[in-house]
């Protein structure tokens, strides 16, 4: 995970040298680890616009689990908070562990 983690910030910040990376929150969830990021490129020297990507990427059982979501053009408060809150809630589950359990009905 943190191999993944710093390869994405680093081709990022390559792609778009005065982009930022900013974490947003790691640690444990449902018996999983996991880390949340923030990218943000404000001119991308290919297109010419900005650009920004929002990364959660889980350590599963089995493999490792990647949710994005990317924005080609100037973020809102609105948008950040209202996909800052999607991707939190994004969690991983087994359905051959009790301990890790799928919602009902998965």
């Amino acid at each position: 995970l943190p191999q993944f983690h710093a390869t994405m910030e680093k081709n990022w910040l390559a792609a778009c040298p005065q982009g930022a990376h900013q974490p947003v929150r790691s640690g444990v969830e449902n018996g999983y680890e996991f880390d949340f990021w923030f990218l943000t490129c404000p001119n991308n020297p290919q297109t010419m616009q900005p650009e920004a990507t929002m990364v959660k990427a889980m350590r599963g059982r089995d493999a490792l689990y990647v949710a994005q979501k990317s924005f080609k053009s100037v973020l809102t408060r609105e948008l950040v908070l209202e996909w800052t809150h999607f991707i939190r809630n994004i969690e991983l589950c087994d359905t051959r562990d009790e301990k890790r359990a799928c919602p009902p009905g998965f």
